[in-house]
């Protein structure tokens, strides 16, 4: 038999050490590349999603500026407040109303009937901006569609004096005078503040006027 020289068996013995420690070492090389990937994706995907809300703010603001682009200064500096409201909240529609009347005042009325029917739309409820649409369809003289505007306003508030006054002005337009005053008269009645009382005065003693009584 061949003996085992002592250097042998020490050379031997630290190959098995090393073949022991290789085999219970942690195996680090498929979780390692997972956690890498993991962290990876989520780098990139964080960084996506940053640029894109820089992207959609940015367009956001350049919408606003592209909408105020050439208007007059006094009417773009009304504007521009009510907008940033809009971009912040879509369904905002006392912004929609008070846009419709500041283009209404403005005269733009193809403007201020696209924000009362928007705030229609998305509030079918709102008086003011059914109010608002009543006004401006009567200005353009789309008066068979302007009355229904109305008689809905005061179907949600039947007691809205500004509505029945509108209202009745739109009734004397269109020579019904007696409809007119019959709502003027109610109005005038059960109205507290002295100076809309005193304009429904007027009002009533014009179209008597204006009808020959």
């Amino acid at each position: 038999m061949t003996e085992t020289s002592p250097e042998n068996n020490d050379d031997r013995i630290d190959e098995e050490i090393r073949a022991f420690k290789e085999i219970n070492q942690p195996k680090r090389g498929k979780r390692d590349n997972k956690v890498i990937i993991f962290v990876a994706s989520f780098v990139i995907i964080f960084g996506l999603l940053a640029g894109f809300l820089i992207t959609t703010s940015q367009n956001t603001e350049q919408s606003v500026d592209n909408s105020l682009e050439g208007m007059n200064p006094a009417l773009a500096a009304k504007l521009k407040p009510l907008q940033e409201r809009l971009n912040e909240n879509s369904n905002d529609s006392e912004a929609m109303v008070d846009i419709g009347f500041i283009y209404f005042d403005a005269g733009s009325y193809r403007e201020a009937i696209r924000n009362f029917e928007k705030a229609t739309e998305t509030d079918p409820k709102n008086v003011k901006a059914l109010l608002g649409l009543g006004m401006t369809l009567e200005a353009t003289e789309r008066r068979e569609e302007a009355g229904p505007m109305y008689d809905e306003a005061l179907r949600i508030e039947p007691d809205n004096s500004l509505v029945r006054i509108r209202k009745a002005q739109f009734l004397a337009k269109i020579d019904k005078n007696d409809e007119a005053l019959k709502l003027l008269e109610e109005v005038e009645a059960i109205e507290t503040d002295p100076d809309l009382k005193t304009s429904i005065t007027q009002a009533i003693s014009d179209i008597k006027r204006n009808a020959g009584q």
